[in-house]
Order: structure tokens, then sequence, then C-alpha cells
């Protein structure tokens, strides 16, 4: 007699055996994830908070406040219009970034004219001379200490205010929604005053740039290219 065919048990056993398997891994992911943390857990942002690209860069879809940790009091983030900050619940550690940003090839153009006449004493493809060297390493351009106090003092006083309208634990949250509003608004206007000022101060700086230089060293600064036809 014939033993009979052995392929279907065969196969009934691999079956088995691979269904005991991902029983097996399952049940070891479920112990290892939230007891060891060796597994990422799902996160998921609101929506106000979802990242989409700017420049290459992840940033913040809409302004935001949000609160960090509980940590001495609690720390909070904001965002708004490109500008950021961090503070503590009382102001005292206030961190702010307003990202002022500007660029005008021709005006770059300029600055770079200076940074190179500046790091070598000889002679730049524009023919530099001394008297324009002297000149231009007397002009000064940057930020005032003044001004960025000015703007962190104006954050820390919306911050106080924001922080006094919260402080009741039964406020609604459409009086939470608006004092988060009013805070934003107040970092983006901030933001704001910071960028005009910055822009007028790049301005003024290359416009007495533009003076010490000749017209055919301004000419010479960036060459127009030849416009390609189209075909």
């Amino acid at each position: 007699m014939t033993e009979p065919a052995q392929y279907p048990r065969s196969v009934a056993g691999l079956m088995v055996r691979a269904i005991g398997f991902f029983a097996l891994a399952g049940v070891i992911t479920w112990w290892i994830a939230p007891h060891h943390s060796l597994l990422p857990l799902a996160t998921t942002k609101p929506a106000s908070q979802a990242p989409h690209l700017i420049a290459g860069k992840s940033v913040p879809s809409s302004a935001y406040v949000h609160k960090l940790d509980n940590d001495d009091g609690g720390h909070w983030s904001l965002f708004a219009d490109g500008a950021t900050m961090r503070s503590n619940r009382s102001g005292s550690s206030l961190q702010l970034n307003l990202h002022a940003d500007f660029h005008e090839p021709q005006m770059a153009a300029l600055q770079r004219a200076r940074t190179n006449a500046l790091r070598t004493e000889r002679d730049s493809p524009l023919n530099i001379t001394d008297d324009q060297r002297k000149q231009l390493r007397a002009l000064h351009s940057g930020p005032t200490t003044s001004s960025a106090n000015d703007y962190r003092d104006r954050m820390r006083q919306a911050w106080t205010e924001y922080q006094a309208s919260i402080v009741d634990p039964s406020a609604s949250a459409d009086a939470k929604g608006a004092a988060d509003a009013k805070l934003t608004e107040a970092l983006a206007q901030t933001a704001a005053a910071d960028r005009a000022a910055y822009v007028k101060r790049y301005s003024d700086f290359c416009a007495q740039i533009q003076k010490i230089l000749t017209p055919d060293q301004i000419k010479a600064l960036s060459p127009r290219r030849p416009k390609t036809k189209k075909s």
C-alpha cells in the first residue's frame, strides 16, 4: 500500500506556523511600545500647526500659540508672519526672532562690493581707490540695540496681557481663542514693523555705498545678461 501524499499536510503546517509567528510578533509589539518606547508612537498635530514648505523649509501654515510644558509654570511657543517667540509664564525668559529678511539683487551687489573692497588692499575688479575704500570703511549698518529692546518690550507687554486673560480656569474656549488671536496679531505687527525698519536701514546703507562708487563701477557690479529668444 502506498503512503498518502504529504503535500496538503505540509501546507497546513506552514500556515499554522505563520499564524503563530504573526500572533507572537503582535504580542511583542504591543508589550514593547508602551513599556519601553522602542517603537515610535503615532502623533498628530492640530490643523493650525500642520507644516508646509517655504523655500525648502518646513514651517507652520498659520499663526498659533502652543504650550510646550508645565515646568516652572509653563513655557509657550508662538508663531505669526514668519516670526517666532518662546517664553515662560512670567515673560522673564523671552526669546524673540522676527526673521526680518530682504533681498534685492542690486543692493546685494553693492554690499558685496563694499565687503570685497574692505577685505583686501589690492586692486579689485572695480578699481576701488584708496579714498573710496576709506569712505566705505566708515559706513556702518545693522539693527540698533534700542529697536531690538523696543520690540522685546512690546511683546513682553502683550505677553503679560495674554497671561492675565487666560489665568481664569473657567474662561471659555472662545475667550481663549480670542486671546490667542490678539497675541499672534501683536507678534505679526511687531514682525512687520521690524521688517519695514530693516528694509529702510538696508536701503539707506546701500544708497550711501552707491554715492561713493562711480557710475561705471556701479554698472560693473551686475552686468545684465543678454535676453535669449524663446524657441
